[in-house]
Formats: structure tokens, C-alpha cells, sequence
């Protein structure tokens, strides 16, 4: 007899070199998984998700056009596949033809595309997201946008499609009005301190832009002092030129007789 332990493999890496058919293995674990969709994993609520059957793959956007062909050619025509290269692409597909998707092939810039965080903002409801610069400001704002948009998204599976919309207006009307006042998205839970960090973060780059850069800089500045302070006699600056702290160059020294 035969012992059985079921496990729950939640994912993997396969890293093999160039050439040894991930791509090919990667299409055979698509075609051989069940096309159904498959509820999210907790504590997301599946109410806040609409379902697909379709497995997403990411890949630089030079593979895009590699991609469907190698699925056309290994299985035979018999997965459907949509391509997005760009945000005109999610525009340009109906929630019924990503319903049909066996794969959707996304390129990885469209979701770093800052164009893609202002749709999701959009849709979901919620306020414009702030700058990636300050990470932990905007992974906060943007954990804010999905449970927003899992609130929209609720609503229209419901069949509450005018709750849904009234959302995304009341979204549109908060940006407009922050754009109007000079704000944005500063995140609910961290209050003034984000103001804080943005107002810091400004301050430092712009006493960067301000201060001198370089061994050059400094000692042209202090030739310039000391050779004012030898023309105007004043005692307090020839101090600073005659310091332990003068970075200019000793001058040589000269035969004596």
C-alpha cells in the first residue's frame, strides 16, 4: 500500500538558465490547472473581487510578443490569450473578454506607470496617490485604494451599480478639490506627520541644491573671504583665513640666504 499526504503548495521559483524551457513548463502548469476561478485567499473578501479563470503572467515588455506565440504553439490554439502592453490595452477590453481569458499577458511597466495609480484611484474612489518617493507614505495611501476599490467592486457585483458610480464621483469631486486647495493624498492614519515628512524631504533637497559642493567651492569661498578682509583691514576675518581650519594650500617655501 501506498501512503498520501496532501500538500499545499502556494507557490514556487523556477529558475533554470536560458534555454532549459520555463517558458514551456510554465505554459504546460497553465494548460494542465483547472480553468475555473478560484476565490481569494483570507482575510481578502470575495465580495470585493470580481472572479477570473484567466492566470496572469507579468513579463518585460519585450517578451510580450513571445509569449502568445509559444502559447499558440504549445498548446494548440487551445488557450485563449489577451495581451496588455499599455494602459490603452486595459481600456480597450471588456470585463466579458477577460470573463473568456484562459491567460492575460500583462507587460510589468504598465503597473509602475503612473497612469495606472491614477485609474485605480479613479475607480476605486479614493484620493490621488501620493509620490513614490516616500515608500511608507504610499503603501499606506495605496492599501487605503484597494479596500476602497474592493468597497466599489462590492457594489457592482451586488448589482448596485449606482452606488458604485456614485463613489467613483464623489472620488473625482475630493481630487478636484484637492487640486484646487494644493493637497493630495496624505493618508488617514498617519495625519500630520506625513505633512511633516513631505515638508522635510522638500527642506532637505532644496538646503542641498543650496549648499556648496566640493573642496573647490569651500576654498574659493575662503580665498574670496580672506582677500576681502586684506583689502577692508578687518581683523576678524584675516582670523578665519589664519585658523587651524585653513583649507588652502601651504605656500612654498622660499631659500634663505
Amino acid at each position: 500500500a501506498r501512503a498520501r499526504v496532501p500538500r499545499l503548495v502556494r507557490g514556487g521559483v523556477l529558475a533554470d538558465e536560458v534555454g532549459y524551457g520555463k517558458t514551456v513548463i510554465t505554459i504546460a502548469l497553465i494548460d494542465a490547472s483547472p480553468r475555473a476561478p478560484l476565490p481569494p485567499p483570507p482575510p481578502l473578501r470575495p465580495s470585493g473581487f470580481h472572479p477570473l479563470k484567466a492566470t496572469l503572467v507579468l513579463a518585460p515588455s519585450h517578451l510580450l510578443k513571445q509569449w502568445p506565440s509559444e502559447i499558440a504553439r504549445f498548446t494548440g490554439g487551445a488557450l485563449k490569450t489577451l495581451t496588455i502592453a499599455t494602459m490603452a490595452d486595459i481600456n480597450k477590453y471588456s470585463i466579458k473578454q477577460l470573463e473568456a481569458a484562459d491567460v492575460v499577458v500583462c507587460a510589468i511597466t504598465v503597473l509602475r506607470n503612473d497612469l495606472y495609480f491614477e485609474r485605480l484611484a479613479n475607480l476605486a474612489g479614493a484620493d490621488k496617490l501620493p509620490s513614490k518617493s516616500s515608500m511608507r507614505h504610499f503603501a499606506q495611501a495605496y492599501g487605503e485604494t484597494m479596500a476602497e476599490l474592493q468597497q466599489t467592486v462590492a457594489a457592482v457585483t451586488s448589482g448596485d451599480v449606482p452606488a458604485a458610480s456614485q463613489r467613483v464621483r464623489d472620488g473625482q469631486q475630493r481630487r478636484a478639490a484637492a487640486r484646487r486647495g494644493g493637497g493630495g493624498h496624505m493618508g488617514k492614519s498617519l495625519g500630520n506627520t506625513a505633512n511633516r515628512v513631505e515638508a522635510g524631504l522638500k527642506l532637505e533637497s532644496m538646503a542641498m541644491a543650496a549648499a556648496p559642493q566640493g573642496k573647490k567651492a569651500t576654498y574659493a569661498a575662503e580665498k574670496k573671504a580672506a582677500a576681502k578682509a586684506k583689502a577692508g583691514g578687518s581683523a576678524d576675518a584675516m582670523d578665519v583665513s589664519d585658523g587651524e581650519d585653513d583649507v588652502s594650500p601651504p605656500a612654498k617655501a622660499g631659500k634663505t640666504s
